[in-house]
């Protein structure tokens, strides 16, 4: 689950719960499992990019819509590096 919270961290504003269910069917990829570990996230633009266990990189509207960009395979891939690739491509 992402919690998107107010500026002094009082109040949590919205919560999105990744699941299977609520991937876009344009996806690059399949969510592996629901309410993965969320190891990585960045806010920006009306977007947010998330990072998983998993090894997903997915992309979240503010809306609610979410997408996979990305998904990583394997324990000797560098994630960080693949996440900033993903970024600069906005």
């Amino acid at each position: 689950m992402i919690g998107l919270w107010d500026d002094q961290f009082e109040r949590c504003l919205k919560q999105y719960h990744i699941k299977k269910s609520g991937i876009e069917q344009t996806s690059r990829g399949m969510s592996m499992t629901d309410l993965p570990a969320i190891r990585a996230i960045v806010l920006g633009h009306g977007k947010i990019l998330v990072g998983t266990k998993n090894g997903e990189v997915l992309e979240v509207d503010k809306g609610g819509p979410m997408t996979i960009l990305a998904q990583v395979k394997g324990e000797n891939f560098c994630r960080r590096e693949c996440f900033m690739r993903i970024l600069k491509r906005k």
